[in-house]
């Protein structure tokens, strides 16, 4: 892995210096202590500091189709509804009725077309978010349609991808915290690109969430681990250090991928491509967001993939692909 200070170019000529660089001989390479990813009491402080108060992906607005698509997001004790009005507009709110605190909808996705109506006790809200009605009205007095409407949560978009926070926090918004990489990501098109497959990809795993943030941190595994990427990634890149919270790791595609046909195949199908200038249509681009998420760039596509803390040892992985 090679390692290139923030004000490195993003293109010029990163690939061909990149190996030679070496670290202080008094860089303080050591993690975090053992305790850190096994105590009640810190994960508790993680979920108030880091994960209320930070910005987190929830999703793109191609997954909010049509007027009353909603993504359902849940991260600690936290829970957010992101939804298409009738107006097109999108917002995000808790996912919390007003009335008793009752999920309003359930799941990570689906389409409400009219209206939202909270299971439990039939209260029913507009899909601005403003409360529509209660069952039962007569036994309420006059309820206010904004005042009793859901309780919204700071939004922010980026290059079409929708990332929420649920109290204010220490980071600026989010278009403005990644704004240095515009003219990296704007000839990808991310705005206009569309999910694969239709659905979110969820993986659970046994371990701390840091646990699968550090190895995700490293390049150190890929060869083992993900022989095929690193047939198609190469040998060599640029990373570049967290500036405000997020980070930069790009490299150029193998130009000979030996070991695998599918990533020769691949090769093949990037080199037709026209629609990205040199050497974007030939990179690969990582945008690391603390703390636990990462936007993925390639010539054909974009992922997106966070850790989602469900306990002190239990994180479930959350992602998806574009074109």
């Amino acid at each position: 892995m090679s390692i290139i200070g923030a004000k490195a170019p993003l293109f010029a000529e990163p690939f061909m210096f990149a190996s030679n660089f070496q670290p202080p001989e008094n860089w303080d390479r050591s993690g975090l202590p053992g305790w850190t990813y096994a105590s009640e009491e810190l994960f508790a402080l993680e979920q108030d500091v880091l994960f209320r108060r930070h910005w987190m992906l929830a999703c793109h607005i191609s997954d909010l189709p049509e007027a009353g698509h909603y993504i359902g997001f849940d991260i600690g004790t936290e829970r957010a509804l992101i939804l298409r009005g009738k107006d097109r507009v999108i917002r995000a709110f808790h996912n919390l009725c007003r009335h008793r605190g009752s999920r309003v909808v359930e799941g990570s996705a689906g389409q409400c077309k009219q209206a939202l109506t909270c299971p439990f006790h039939g209260w029913t809200y507009n899909l601005d978010g403003t409360l529509k009605s209660a069952l039962q009205p007569r036994s309420f007095p006059p309820l206010d349609p904004v005042e009793w409407g859901l309780k919204p949560i700071e939004m922010d978009i980026w290059h079409g991808f929708v990332f929420i926070r649920f109290q204010p926090g220490p980071q600026p918004p989010m278009s403005r915290l990644l704004a240095r990489f515009d003219n990296l990501v704007t000839p990808h098109g991310l705005a206009d690109m569309i999910r694969v497959d239709g659905e979110f990809v969820f993986a659970e795993a046994d371990v701390n969430w840091k646990s699968m943030r550090d190895v995700d941190n490293e390049g150190y595994h890929v060869p083992k681990a993900h022989p095929s990427l690193q047939d198609l990634y190469g040998k060599d890149y640029v990373d570049e250090p967290y500036v405000d919270g997020a980070s930069l790791s790009i490299g150029k595609l193998n130009d000979k991928p030996r070991q695998f046909w599918s990533v020769r195949e691949y090769r093949k199908l990037v080199s037709r491509l026209t629609h990205l200038p040199a050497p974007q249509n030939d990179s690969w681009i990582y945008i690391g967001i603390f703390p636990n998420s990462v936007i993925a760039l390639y010539p054909d596509s974009a992922i997106f993939y966070q850790e989602i803390p469900t306990g002190v040892k239990s994180t479930r992985q959350r992602g998806a692909v574009y074109r």
